[in-house]
């Protein structure tokens, strides 16, 4: 057998292996956590659910590892339950839908906000969602139903992220406000309802801010003690050198 036969009966082998196995390139190792799970909201998006499935499947337990890495185990809790959420949706068939969507880029924004905690992504959307609340609230018309599902897609998006990383306080009184206005919005009083939600919104914060002023208060202390460390060999130096005027000015008048 010649080398031509060689290759071609390699070429054969490779294009079965090609055929048996479709989705092989799918479970190619990923850069890192962030990039698989974008690469799986892609597949979501294209509706290539068997490749995002065996992409999920694939990296769920090194997402839930780096879950318990990043943060504590009560949050690290909420990021595996909307990753088992992304798991039970994507394999059944009938949900292959808008909901998946919803699934996949709520796994999106938990991850990311474990990742960035200066500027995570669910910031974003919170300011997206804040806005458009504060528009509806101004029109004096019946909100249609799009509206309505366009509002609570957005919710249901960010609420995980929300509660991994604002403090639970502020999540809580936030997550009832929008959960009462989602459930009343062809209610009497559904515009002081979003006044309301859109309020709490605008007040959450990733946590920037609490540690801005323990930073500010260590550079203030560093300060202070610099300070009077600086005024207190000040008065030492000075009181060194008065005494040594008053000692050489008795040594002239003695000599």
């Amino acid at each position: 057998m010649n080398r031509t036969s060689y290759a071609q009966l390699l070429l054969c082998f490779l294009l079965a292996v090609g055929a048996f196995l479709p989705g092989k390139a799918v479970l190619a190792h990923h850069q890192d956590v962030h990039s698989s799970i974008y690469q799986y909201v892609r597949f979501v998006q294209e509706e290539r659910y068997e490749e995002a499935e065996a992409l999920l499947q694939h990296h769920s337990q090194e997402f839930t590892q780096y879950a318990s890495e990043h943060t504590d185990t009560d949050k690290a809790k909420i990021a595996v339950d909307v990753l088992q959420r992304n798991l039970q949706a994507v394999a059944v068939p009938e949900d292959k839908d808008s909901q998946l969507y919803t699934h996949a880029m709520s796994l999106l924004l938990v991850f990311d906000a474990l990742k960035n905690e200066k500027e995570p992504l669910w910031m974003t959307w919170k300011q997206e969602l804040q806005s458009e609340i504060e528009q509806l609230s101004k029109t004096d018309e019946e909100l249609a139903m799009q509206d309505i599902n366009r509002l609570t897609t957005h919710w249901n998006i960010m609420e995980p992220a929300l509660k991994l990383a604002a403090d639970e306080e502020g999540y809580m009184q936030t997550s009832a406000a929008i959960s009462y206005l989602l459930a009343s919005m062809d209610s009497p009083g559904w515009q002081e309802q979003m006044i309301t939600a859109s309020d709490l919104l605008q007040q959450i914060e990733t946590g920037n801010d609490d540690t801005l002023k323990r930073n500010l208060t260590l550079i203030f202390m560093v300060a202070a003690v610099g300070g009077f460390i600086i005024i207190t060999l000040s008065y030492v130096a000075w009181k060194k050198y008065k005494g040594e005027r008053t000692r050489q000015e008795n040594k002239r008048e003695n000599s």
